[in-house]
């Protein structure tokens, strides 16, 4: 448990003057949002956005694909390209 959270009790949120202005840590007693379920929520809607694939502006061809394929393009280009020959 965190300090600060070991010094506060849930008595203390009815009294709103016992504890410094928003914004405040979040897991501290009377904190409205959970923290591990903001960061689940989080993750969630990261891997959802790199696992999708759309148009992000269809009249000017302009698309967005999966990272996965993305990394795979790449790597083909990059076999494909001439090598530079160091000197």
């Amino acid at each position: 448990m965190a300090p600060v959270r070991a010094t506060m009790n849930m008595q203390d949120c009815l009294n709103r003057d016992a504890f410094p202005p928003e914004p405040r840590l979040q897991g501290v007693p009377c904190h409205d949002n959970d923290a591990q379920q903001d960061m689940r929520e989080k993750v969630a809607a990261d891997t959802e956005a790199n696992e999708s694939a759309g148009w992000v502006d269809k009249a000017n061809g302009i698309a967005k694909i999966p990272v996965k394929d993305a990394m795979k393009l790449i790597a083909e280009k990059a076999a494909a390209a001439p090598q530079e020959k160091k000197q």
